[in-house]
């Protein structure tokens, strides 16, 4: 009777064991949000892509380029943002948002904020002497309704893409023209 008791506790003893470790590595494994640094001073001045001191910028938007069983439903668009210092000078804790057109954010099937970038837990070092980080790629993948016409996504970025950068010592406001985003459409 008393291995029979002491079986039944030390049984339950290792049920609860196991539970309460399954339960810590679930935590550690839980998916979490990313957090943007999305907040814009007020009547902050976005200035010329062109005209930055510190970065070189480009846009390239890519229409339709990915195919899916889905694609008779849907259009991809992909935005692909690059920036790569112009000078020497390390740039760390580096955070980008870009922002959306909300033109563009309206045509999204799936919406969840209209701006992407680097999560703020996530800060990033670029610096031209580097092997691996001379330049930092931030993108986003969205799915539009089918019945959006290519004209109208063209015009979605008429006004051009904003982009905030902010790094441990600095941050600048860019906005990149229309005519200097590539538009690709497949």
């Amino acid at each position: 009777m008393k291995n029979k008791v002491l079986v039944s506790v030390i049984s339950v003893i290792l049920i609860l064991l196991v539970v309460i470790l399954y339960k810590i590595n679930f935590n550690k494994n839980a998916i979490k949000p990313l957090i943007y640094d999305a907040q814009l001073p007020e009547n902050v001045e976005f200035i010329d892509s062109i005209k930055s001191k510190n970065f070189y910028y480009k846009v390239d938007i890519l229409i339709n380029k990915i195919k899916t069983k889905d694609s008779s439903n849907y259009t991809s668009l992909q935005y692909i943002v690059t920036i790569e210092p112009k000078n020497n000078q390390p740039y760390r804790d580096i955070l980008v948002t870009v922002f959306i057109d909300k033109l563009i954010f309206d045509m999204m099937a799936v919406k969840s904020y209209p701006y992407f970038g680097n999560d703020i837990t996530d800060k990033q070092e670029i610096n031209t002497n580097s092997k691996n980080n001379k330049g930092l790629i931030i993108g986003r993948t969205t799915w539009l309704y089918k019945d959006t016409y290519v004209e109208k996504i063209r015009n979605g970025f008429k006004k051009g893409v904003k982009i905030k950068v902010k790094w441990d010592n600095g941050f600048e406001y860019v906005l990149i023209p229309y005519k200097n985003i590539k538009i690709e459409v497949f």
